[in-house]
């Protein structure tokens, strides 16, 4: 250290003049150091801390020209003063007139100040208006909603201040439904539903509730609607609609007749009047009618020999085909089991080989009218493959022997690989074409003993709904290994083609995978009823029919979470109806199990439903 010192010194020494300019060079950056960590350390001062309160204050009208609940309303403008900068959101969507205006009124903001304007010939005389705001208005900085405000006002004498309020449900599965609108008509006749504008509106919340508030006293006829167009009509056919079978009275119930003359509310007598407000709650279940129109929604040709056209909604009544230029008719009809799908096999290899085939079908087609008419269509079926991929796609179909190639009718099954066969299914073989006939003496089920498999006696059938499908009904045991065996030529298609060998080896699940839900049902009565499991999911996994109070089972079910639904089978038909409005046919009504059932794997879960 020293010597260092001594260094510098010298150094210093030698050069006076320079070290005088650095030492004041030194001491300059001194104090501009200071000076930049003083600044640093006051501006850190002023920002909040983390952690500190948030702004959870709404902003809060202070004036409003004219005033909320004003009489005698003469104005084109409505100005609202907040405490504090405000912002709006999605206006033209939250803001909701009731009654409605012609038109959402012209908005102005400019910073803590809200203007509505609109046309004075746009307001009804002798009416009370509602400004239902919905989550339109929220303060600048934190976006907190001014929720609820409503501003109210009367173009006549006094303000009409009955309400009604309620909740908006799916009628298929009792979901409470946001964002729809609840319709009021006073004067119904049966159809304005479809022409007229409402006298009273109101949009659901999120939980489905409504409050329609500033009415007058009145009979009234009550609707909810899933507006798709925003017209306030119901005016298409896939719109959601709900009305109640009956009017409904909204009125003063007053308890001195004598002292209230008036069907609405005089404020300024209400100590006299001795009254309450009638605030009824009524329920709408929203649906979609089923739609009466029919007509082909697509059509196709994926393979050759298949012809296939989609109608729109399941068709069950009269259907005439005719393939143009095949006065021979070598095909075969065959219809899904939902009925909404048609598939006419080609049995003539020299027609399936045609790059076009023409269909004429006669059926009943929905008009402009909306009258079901006689109309005979021509489908175009063009092979959307080319000749040559055509033959390659059916040498797939073909297996090569050691002398011949031979064209097989192909076979699969419901059989996963590595994964255990369902107790509640039953084993199905299915072919690639409708089968003719089936030598079922040569379609075998073996079970594994002892390490070697041992035919079993069996049950084979072809499935009449699907004539592609055998199905075997033959009981399986648990946790048991099978091979299902399918001789050569066991099996004929319309076309005279046979099957190759099958052969498949499964094995069951345990019976100890499962679980099981016995459910006693009381309070049918008379009636009809669906009663629907369903999983976590919502998806229907089984069903059960009853007429009368039962003890029913529901077994072999993969362990989880399920829910009941019950369905008043009015028409007694085995599925869920929708409603019609203008035949005034409400949807069946569905009743929902008030809780969810845990399962667990073997286990047998006992549960009693009491029906009111």
């Amino acid at each position: 250290m020293p010597h260092t010192w001594y260094s510098l010194g010298a150094f210093v020494k030698k050069n006076s003049n320079r070290s005088k300019t650095l030492s004041h060079m030194f001491k300059n950056k001194i104090w501009i150091s200071l000076l930049l960590l003083v600044i640093s350390w006051s501006c850190a001062r002023i920002v909040m801390p983390p952690g500190g309160p948030s702004d959870t204050q709404i902003p809060v009208p202070k004036a409003e020209t004219p005033a909320n609940n004003s009489t005698r309303f003469d104005s084109d403008r409505i100005k609202i003063d907040f405490d504090e900068f405000v912002v709006l959101v999605n206006f033209n969507q939250e803001f909701v007139s009731s009654p409605l205006l012609s038109k959402n009124p012209e908005v102005i903001l400019r910073g803590k100040t809200l203007v509505l304007d609109f046309p004075k010939d746009s307001l009804k005389p002798n009416t009370t208006y509602t400004f239902d705001f919905g989550n339109a208005i929220a303060d600048y900085h934190a976006g907190n909603i001014l929720k609820p405000y409503q501003y109210v006002f009367s173009t006549g004498d006094f303000i009409d201040s009955l309400s009604i309020k309620g909740v908006v449900y799916s009628a298929f599965d009792i979901v409470p439904q946001e964002k729809t609108w609840v319709l009021m008509y006073k004067n119904y006749s049966h159809g304005m539903f479809k022409t007229t504008r409402p006298d009273y509106v109101a949009k659901t919340d999120i939980d489905g509730t409504f409050q329609i508030n500033q009415i007058a006293a009145g009979t009234y006829a009550l609707f909810a609607l899933k507006d798709l167009n925003q017209n306030y009509f119901f005016d298409l056919p896939n719109e959601q609609i709900a009305f109640l079978d009956s009017l409904v009275e909204v009125k003063i119930e007053v308890e001195d007749h004598d002292s209230l003359s008036t069907d609405s509310l005089d404020t300024e007598h209400h100590n006299e009047a001795h009254y309450h407000l009638w605030t009824g709650e009524q329920s709408l279940f929203l649906f979609e009618e089923k739609n009466q129109q029919y007509y082909v929604a697509d059509h196709k040709r994926d393979k050759a020999y298949l012809l296939q056209w989609m109608f729109n909604q399941p068709y069950d009544t009269t259907l005439n085909l005719r393939i143009i230029d095949n006065p021979n008719e070598h095909w075969l009809f065959e219809s899904s089991a939902q009925k909404d799908t048609m598939n006419i096999w080609i049995l003539d290899s020299t027609l399936s080989r045609k790059d076009t085939i023409w269909l004429e079908m006669g059926y009943y087609k929905t008009d402009t009218n909306q009258q079901n008419i006689w109309t005979i269509d021509t489908l175009k079926f063009a092979n959307r493959l080319s000749v040559t991929e055509a033959l390659r796609q059916q040498d797939k179909e073909k297996k090569k022997t050691d002398d011949s190639t031979k064209v097989y009718l192909g076979l699969s099954t419901n059989i996963t690989e590595n994964t255990p066969f369902d107790l509640n299914k039953n084993l199905v073989i299915a072919a690639n074409f409708p089968i003719l006939n089936a030598d079922l003496n040569r379609c075998q089920l073996l079970e594994k003993k002892d390490s070697s498999y041992h035919i079993i006696e069996s049950k084979f059938k072809i499935d009449s709904l699907n004539k592609r499908k055998l199905v075997c009904l033959t009981p399986l045991k648990e946790n048991s290994s099978y091979k299902i065996y399918v001789e050569p030529g066991a099996i004929r298609d319309y076309r005279n083609w046979v099957n190759d060998t099958l052969d498949a080896e499964f094995k069951t699940k345990k019976l100890e995978a499962y679980t099981e839900i016995q459910l006693g049902i009381s309070g049918i009565g008379s009636r009809q009823v669906l009663v629907e499991l369903l999983n976590s999911g919502k998806v229907v996994v089984d069903s059960k029919v009853i007429s009368r109070d039962d003890k029913i089972i529901f077994d072999y079910l993969a362990p989880g979470n399920y829910t009941l639904k019950m369905i008043d089978d009015d028409n007694r038909n085995g599925i869920w109806d929708t409603g019609q409005y203008l035949n005034k046919i409400q949807p069946e009504g569905i009743t929902i199990y008030p809780e969810t059932i845990a399962t667990k794997a073997n286990w047998a879960h006992e549960i009693t439903w009491k029906l009111d």
